[in-house]
């Protein structure tokens, strides 16, 4: 649930990483990230066959193309936050997400949203042009969201997109397999509740330095469902595996066939359960850089 509260929990829990700490597990932007989706609505199984982070490739110059940020390899996990950078003169951000149609933020695809893109379709105009009001807990916003109805990465919601996003409406089961959505199918299984925060740099900001700082993602255990009576987290709470983060679409600039950037990934900091202050917070062990090739 995306509140005010849950942001000052981020931004407290993720701040100052004790140096001499990691957490084992690689992070790094997959390049070439397939399709990994649900296997189906009653579980929590996944296909993502091509799991592996891969770091280099050559893109078309002209198109859209999404990458993920994966954590592999981690144990109780409960939050990350990291920086990335990339050269701004060759690759600009498209979109920075998690959950596909996620209008509001909050991890799952409500009627509201659904409703929304059902009449963004039948008015026949460009994903640029949805707007979508809602209350994220500091007040009544208004925001443009259209890249995140947007599947196939065209500008356009045509069939394609429209039924991707009515799928995962009906079937819960066609959007990225993010650790959150993950952790909140879990929801019966021991816990109630899986809630959780994410905080993106201004997509503007990164589009004109090429800087992100300061993604962050964090599970919210509250006291009885996710932290005992001492306030400790209860141990199996956090997530274990090979963790999607966020998805990442960019698209060259113009006049940049040839030239390449890498994606560096920099502060990489997790915690897990074992987290109590902010000595807990952890380095993450193993960090990758990508390159990206402008044919």
């Amino acid at each position: 649930m995306r509140t005010l509260a849950a942001f000052i929990i981020v931004m407290v829990t993720m701040v100052v990483p004790s140096l001499a700490q990691t957490i084992p597990g690689t992070i790094g932007f997959d390049l070439n990230p397939g399709t990994p989706s649900f296997s189906d609505i009653t579980g929590l199984a996944i296909n993502d066959s091509d799991s592996d982070i891969d770091t280099a490739r050559t893109v078309p110059a002209a198109g859209r193309f999404s990458t993920l940020v994966r954590l592999q390899g981690v144990t109780g996990l409960m939050g990350v936050s990291f920086d990335f950078k990339f050269n701004p003169s060759v690759l600009t951000l498209v979109e920075i997400r998690e959950t596909r149609a996620d209008l509001n933020f909050d991890s799952r695809l409500s009627i509201q949203e659904l409703n929304a893109v059902i009449q963004l379709a039948a008015q026949a105009k460009p994903v640029d042009q949805l707007e979508f009001t809602y209350n994220d807990g500091t007040g009544v916003i208004t925001t443009k969201p259209g890249i995140l109805i947007d599947p196939n990465n065209n500008g356009q919601l045509d069939l394609s997109d429209l039924n991707a996003i009515i799928l995962e409406a009906a079937l819960d089961i066609n959007d990225v397999p993010f650790w959150t959505e993950v952790q909140r199918r879990r929801q019966g299984q021991g816990f109630q509740r899986f809630e959780s925060a994410k905080v993106f740099d201004d997509r503007d900001d990164i589009r004109t330095t090429g800087i992100a700082e300061d993604n962050t993602v964090v599970l919210l255990a509250r006291p009885g469902d996710g932290r005992d009576g001492s306030g400790n987290i209860v141990s199996g709470y956090g997530f274990s595996g090979d963790a999607i983060l966020f998805e990442v679409i960019f698209q060259p600039k113009a006049g940049q066939s040839g030239n390449s950037t890498q994606i560096t990934i920099e502060n990489a900091v997790a915690i897990d359960e074992s987290f109590k202050s902010l000595s807990d917070v952890k380095n993450i062990a193993n960090v990758l850089t990508s390159t990206v090739t402008v044919q």
